[in-house]
C-alpha cells in the first residue's frame, strides 16, 4: 500500500503566501490571507496530473467566481 504524504509536513507557502506548496508530492493549495502575516486554507490540495490541457489546481479558483 502507498503511503500518503503529509502535506502540511512538507510544504511551503509560496506566491506571497497565497499558494502552499508541497515540495515532496508537487501538490497546491491555495491560501487566504486572515489579516497581517496570518493565512488560512482556502481549499482543497491538488495534485498535479501531467495533463496539459487542464490545471487541476486553478478549477476550484475559477468554480468560485
Amino acid at each position: 500500500m502507498k503511503e500518503r504524504c503529509r502535506h502540511d509536513r512538507n510544504s511551503w507557502l509560496i506566491a506571497g503566501g497565497y499558494w502552499q506548496w508541497c515540495f515532496v508530492c508537487g501538490a497546491l493549495r491555495p491560501m487566504k490571507n486572515l489579516g497581517g502575516n496570518c493565512f488560512g486554507s482556502n481549499g482543497k490540495w491538488v495534485k498535479p496530473t501531467g495533463n496539459k490541457k487542464h490545471n487541476p489546481a486553478m478549477k476550484e479558483f475559477w468554480d468560485k467566481k
